[in-house]
C-alpha cells in the first residue's frame, strides 16, 4: 500500500495524509527535500516484486506530482541522494540496477543530466548528504567498494574528489569541530 505520513515535532506523533495523487508503493528508493523543486523529490526503488524504478515524483503543497522526464536514470535502488541547495539540483550517485552502478546525474528543475566524471566507483546503499558550508555533497561508505581507503568522497556539482576521512572536520559544521564520519585519529 501506497501511504504518505507526516511528523509533526511539536505535538510528537505521525499522522497519515491523503494526497490526490501518490507514486506506486515502494522501497530502497530515494527521497530528498529540494527547495528548488518546491518539495520532498522521490525517485526510484522497487516494489514487492523486485519491480525497479526510474520515475521521480515531487511532494509539494499536500499533493504528489509526477516529474515528467524525457531523460532519466535507469530504475534502481539503494543509491546515493543529496539535495544541493546551493546549486539547485538534486545528485544521485550509483546504486543497484543488476550491479552495482557508478554513474553521476543531477536533476535541475524537470531534467536529469548524466555527467561524465570519474568518481567513487560502483558502490550501493551509500550515505549522501550535502554540505552547505562547503558547497559539496559527502558520500560516505556503501558496499561493493574497491579501494577500502577511499571510503569519503566529495561532489562539487562538477566533479568528484577522494577525500582523506583523517582530514575531513566540517560536515556542515560551522563550529568546524570534528564530525561523525571521521575515522581516524585526531
Amino acid at each position: 500500500m501506497s501511504s504518505t505520513w507526516q511528523y509533526d515535532t511539536t505535538a510528537n506523533v505521525w499522522s497519515q495524509l491523503s494526497p490526490p495523487h501518490w507514486p506506486s508503493a515502494r522501497r530502497n528508493g530515494g527521497a530528498v527535500y529540494s527547495a528548488a523543486h518546491g518539495g520532498i523529490v522521490l525517485f526510484g526503488g522497487q516494489d514487492n516484486s523486485l519491480t525497479k524504478f526510474d520515475d521521480a515524483w515531487v511532494y509539494d503543497s499536500g499533493d504528489w506530482q509526477p516529474l515528467a522526464t524525457p531523460v532519466r536514470p535507469a530504475p534502481r535502488t539503494d543509491f546515493g541522494f543529496a539535495a544541493d541547495s546551493l546549486q539547485g539540483n538534486v545528485v544521485l550517485y550509483g546504486g543497484v540496477f543488476g550491479n552495482a552502478l557508478d554513474d553521476t546525474w543531477l536533476l535541475t528543475g524537470s531534467t536529469w543530466v548524466q555527467l561524465q566524471t570519474s568518481g567513487p566507483g560502483p558502490r550501493t546503499a551509500p550515505s549522501m548528504e550535502f554540505d552547505p558550508s562547503r558547497g559539496l555533497s559527502i558520500l560516505v561508505g556503501g558496499a561493493g567498494l574497491t579501494d577500502q581507503a577511499e571510503l569519503t568522497w566529495e561532489f562539487d556539482g562538477n566533479a568528484w574528489s577522494s577525500v582523506n576521512t583523517l582530514t575531513l572536520r566540517t560536515c556542515g559544521d560551522p563550529t568546524r569541530r570534528p564530525c561523525g564520519t571521521q575515522t581516524g585519529e585526531s
